[in-house]
């Protein structure tokens, strides 16, 4: 069957999320953890997992490159510009993905 565009850009997506996954470490079992990049300026970080009460947790970062700074957004915090060693560990997160990206799922 022929895959139309849209599902093969759903599937690359996943497994370029897949790779972004990996980039902190392994996960703890129980935890769901994504970091694609959606746009050449737009970045996220996901992640899911239940405490020890037994309740959802989930925390997602959105990433906005932009005029040579990188905004982080996050839901009920302020917008704030990454500086210093966060600025430096996104830098290394967003290259490694790139890399690992090209190697794993485009070869």
């Amino acid at each position: 069957m022929f895959d139309s565009g849209k599902r093969r850009r759903e599937r690359l997506v996943n497994q370029e999320s897949a790779v972004g996954a990996k980039i902190f470490g392994p996960l703890v079992e129980g935890r769901r953890r994504e970091f694609f990049c959606h746009t050449p300026t737009e970045w996220f970080w996901h992640e899911e997992w239940v405490d020890e009460y037994g309740l959802s947790k989930l925390q997602t970062v959105r990433y906005i490159v932009s005029g040579g700074q990188v905004i982080k957004k996050q839901v009920g915090q302020p917008n704030t510009v990454l500086a210093g060693p966060e600025l430096k560990n996104f830098t290394r997160a967003t290259r490694k993905y790139l890399r690992e990206v090209k190697r794993e799922v485009y070869h």
